[in-house]
């Protein structure tokens, strides 16, 4: 077993995971209320505050839930929950191991690595884009004099 994989199969990372489904309607909701107020609004600094309220809300939204799907300790014993296996069909056919819409929120916890490699590749074109704008920078002659 991984490092990876002991860590997406914990309740927190399951929590996490979740996390990240809520904030999209979250966002999505935050985001039509501020489409509206900068409809409305005609003053550049209404217009401002209510972009920064949209983006302190979106980050208490997903602060918030957060705390509240993060599993609670209450003692130091955990239960450890075990999958019950399947019984095979009564008459002898195979049973299909096909994956249901409930079943899918066993792929929630791989949700924050997949989201996390995501930010970290466009976070990576956008240092390599502004690399590029730097050396071509440096290559135009400058044909201006100061002073």
């Amino acid at each position: 077993m991984t490092f990876l994989d002991a860590l997406v199969r914990t309740a927190s990372a399951k929590a996490v995971g979740w996390t990240l489904v809520h904030s999209l309607w979250e966002g999505a909701a935050i985001a039509l209320l501020l489409a509206f107020v900068l409809a409305i609004a005609r003053s550049s600094r209404v217009r401002y505050a209510a972009a920064c309220f949209a983006m302190l809300a979106l980050l208490t939204g997903f602060a918030v839930t957060l705390y509240r799907l993060m599993p609670r300790q209450t003692s130091r014993s955990a239960a450890v929950l075990l999958p019950v296996p399947v019984k095979p069909s009564i008459d002898n056919r195979p049973v299909a191991n096909h994956r249901s819409l409930s079943d899918a929120s066993e792929l929630l916890p791989w949700l924050a690595p997949a989201w996390l490699a995501g930010v970290l590749l466009f976070q990576l074109r956008c240092l390599a884009s502004w690399a590029a704008a730097g050396l071509m920078l440096s290559t135009v002659p400058c044909h201006c004099r100061l002073g």
